[in-house]
């Protein structure tokens, strides 16, 4: 999914995290890196304090440059994916691949996001899930590179997130 094997490898800190805020859609964690086109790994472990929440999960946000961010997380049921601009969320529908990944409540998985030439692709478990084309007129350079959790619900804890084993590629073409 990059185009080269000439980059830079980080290992990053494991991220956990819950939310039940009614006040913000994610709530986010930056890695202390700024990616362009990359490839972020990690194990997730996620889980809502009710059987049967609304969409929420583990992902990252990418490219962020002030108000405005890429944003993708997993929940119980499906990838999600999209893009933040001021505080309206415009999420993009998948060019190839089903964005279905059937999970359940409490969930498990290994996750990897690559992103290269407007392109995000999504992969669970070893196995391609999605592709999603990027604006091309938005968030087009390197931006911050946040972790991050959706509140499925607004009861106690809400999700409860955690990654482990997250390794990072910034790739220098």
């Amino acid at each position: 999914y990059l185009p080269s094997t000439a980059g830079e490898y980080h290992h990053l800190e494991d991220f956990t995290m819950e939310s039940s805020d009614r006040q913000v859609v994610f709530e986010k964690r930056d890695t202390g890196y700024d990616v362009k086109d990359f490839m972020v790994k990690a194990h997730f472990k996620w889980h809502s304090a009710i059987a049967n929440p609304d969409p929420g999960g583990c992902g990252w946000s990418f490219r962020g440059m002030r108000d405005d961010t890429y944003f993708m997380f997993v929940d119980r049921e499906w990838i999600y994916l999209g893009m933040f601009k001021g505080s309206q969320w415009n999420r993009y529908g998948k060019t190839s691949g089903n964005a279905w990944v059937g999970l359940g409540n409490p969930a498990e998985a290994d996750v990897t996001l690559t992103v290269s030439k407007g392109k995000a692709y999504v992969i669970i478990n070893d196995a391609f899930a999605s592709s999603y084309t990027l604006s091309m007129d938005n968030l087009t350079g390197a931006g911050e590179l946040d972790y991050a959790v959706v509140a499925g619900t607004f009861k106690d804890y809400g999700t409860r997130c955690e990654m482990t084993n997250v390794d990072l590629w910034i790739s220098n073409p």
